[in-house]
């Protein structure tokens, strides 16, 4: 059974910095997996705190509102931009593992635990300027790290943009084809599409 916090876990009610932070990350970390697999308007604030392990009396003491964090979580930098840094520093030739990692039809079921931008793009428009807002810095840091792939390509910037639009695209078309054998051949020309953009010499 998780471990259940108090309703007073709150930064005002004798608790460290340390747990306090703790607290809010798991909110975080909960909300990320509910907003990616049911979105914004169906994910449910009782459900990510339980998956937090804590309860809902602890929420408001991290977040004014739902949508206060969802726009929190959004904020937080892209997962594929970090998994791509980490990559190249790994190997040079990481990256390309990565693209083929998430361009690969067994990664576009993977809702809960997959990207935000294909999860939860269309409600970060639906949402207010703040919100795009933070999302927007969010894939500005995303975008450096792509940029940073694309190192050989005549324009970097620009040929790590195409590489983000060919992924997502790629991905989000995936998710809603039924014929196995299309969402291959897709996702197949999207690898070499980005393979080609980022190797440009």
């Amino acid at each position: 059974m998780a471990n259940i916090s108090g309703p007073d876990d709150d930064p005002g009610m004798g608790y460290s910095r340390e747990h306090t932070q703790e607290s809010r990350e798991r909110i975080l970390e909960s909300a990320a997996r509910a907003f990616r697999r049911d979105g914004y308007d169906t994910a449910r604030i009782d459900d990510i705190m339980a998956g937090a392990g804590l309860t809902r009396g602890g929420f408001y003491a991290h977040f004014r509102s739902k949508a206060d964090l969802f726009q929190a979580y959004v904020g937080r930098e892209l997962a594929f931009g970090v998994q791509l840094r980490r990559a190249e520093r790994e190997e040079p030739t990481g990256a390309s593992a990565a693209f083929d990692f998430y361009l690969s039809p067994g990664n576009r079921g993977k809702v809960a635990r997959g990207c935000t931008i294909v999860s939860n793009a269309a409600d970060v428009a639906r949402g207010p300027l703040k919100t795009r807002r933070a999302f927007t810095n969010a894939f500005q840091a995303m975008r450096e790290a792509f940029a940073e792939i694309a190192h050989n390509a005549e324009d970097p910037d620009a040929a790590g943009l195409a590489a983000i639009a060919t992924c997502v695209g790629g991905v989000v078309l995936a998710r809603a084809l039924a014929d196995e054998t299309v969402v291959e051949e897709l996702l197949e020309a999207c690898r070499d599409a980005v393979a080609d953009g980022i190797q440009e010499s």
